[in-house]
């Protein structure tokens, strides 16, 4: 499925009923537990009437809805989300984190977009033009990151082109695979295709 938010007790924002959230997140995971959660939510921008609007590509959420995704459902009693956000968006993305019962804890990745020139690629923002996305790490537990971490070669920026909207770059995905161990169990939420080594959930897969 595909669709940022506001909490239900922020601006009157309506709470969803149980059937609303069951038909949100139909077929959502079941029946695995893992211990590598990926999440790329389709957040919903308040210049979504602008030119290359992410809602003018897919189906966006809003931050009341991400909000009801049952990730406590799949994560493991010791689990490490890594969140897909952007600069506006980081303050609800934390604040997502807590909602979906986890802690953050620092900044796993830095994308610096480029063209396909090999510039930087920068595209529209209220303060500086924004050219970055990033990863954050979050915890459930008491994950043990010394024996689930593979590498300690990973750094923690990548410089890659941008391809279609909201398509992350594969240096990420080779990041994390060389960073945690191939024997934990790993799903991408809100993926577009899928991906050896992972499970994936989302409307394009």
């Amino acid at each position: 499925m595909r669709s940022p938010l506001k909490h239900p007790e922020v601006n009157g924002v309506r709470e969803l009923s149980a059937e609303e959230i069951d038909r949100l997140y139909a077929g959502f995971p079941r029946d695995k537990k893992y211990d590598i959660i990926l999440a790329d939510p389709p957040y919903r921008y308040e210049n979504n009437n602008a030119t290359g609007a992410a809602a003018h590509h897919y189906p966006v959420l809003t931050m009341n809805q991400l909000g009801h995704l049952p990730l406590a459902r799949i994560a493991n009693k010791n689990c490490i989300l890594c969140l897909w956000t952007t600069g506006p968006h980081m303050q609800h993305s934390c604040d997502l984190i807590s909602q979906w019962g986890f802690k953050y804890r620092t900044v796993l990745s830095v994308w610096i977009k480029r063209s396909q020139n090999g510039n930087v690629s920068v595209g529209l923002g209220s303060y500086t033009r924004s050219c970055a996305e990033f990863i954050l790490v979050a915890v459930r537990g008491s994950p043990p990151i010394r024996k689930w971490r593979a590498s300690k070669t990973v750094s923690q920026l990548i410089a890659a082109k941008r391809g279609k909207h909201s398509v992350k770059p594969k240096a990420a995905f080779k990041a994390m695979e060389k960073l945690f161990a191939r024997s934990l169990k790993k799903i991408e939420l809100f993926a577009r295709s899928p991906r050896k080594g992972w499970d994936a959930w989302g409307n394009e897969v």
